[in-house]
C-alpha cells in the first residue's frame, strides 16, 4: 500500500506541466525574496490567485517551490546589502554580511 502512494506521488510530480510549475516557482520565489521587505508571505499571498483552479499536486509544488525559494532569496539581500528583508534572514546579517565585506563569500563560492 505504501509503495503504490509512493509511485502515484512521482508520477504526478514528474508530469511536464508540475515541472514547469517547479521551476517558476523557484524563480519568482528567489525574485520576491532578494528584494527586501517582501518575503515568502507575500509571495504566498500572490501566487494564491493563481492556484485556485488547478489540481492538488501541481498548486502545493508552486506554493511550496515559491515559499522556499523566497526563504533562500531573502538571505541573498541580507548577505549582500546587510538589510534583512524578514526576521527569518535577520541571523544572515550577523555572520554573512561580515564575511561578504571581507570577500570571504568569494572564496567559498568560488569554483575550485
Amino acid at each position: 500500500m505504501g509503495f503504490d502512494a509512493f509511485l502515484t506521488a512521482l508520477t504526478q510530480i514528474a508530469d511536464p506541466f508540475v515541472l514547469a510549475l517547479l521551476v517558476l516557482g523557484v524563480f519568482l520565489g528567489t525574485i520576491i525574496g532578494i528584494l527586501p521587505g517582501l518575503g515568502a508571505p507575500i509571495a504566498i499571498t500572490i501566487a494564491l490567485p493563481f492556484t485556485l483552479y488547478m489540481e492538488a499536486a501541481p498548486a502545493f509544488v508552486l506554493l511550496l517551490a515559491i515559499y522556499s525559494a523566497a526563504m533562500y532569496g531573502g538571505s541573498v539581500s541580507a548577505i549582500t546589502l546587510g538589510i534583512p528583508g524578514t526576521g527569518a534572514a535577520a541571523a544572515a546579517v550577523e555572520d554573512g554580511h561580515r564575511m561578504f565585506k571581507a570577500a570571504a563569500a568569494a572564496r567559498h563560492w568560488a569554483c575550485r
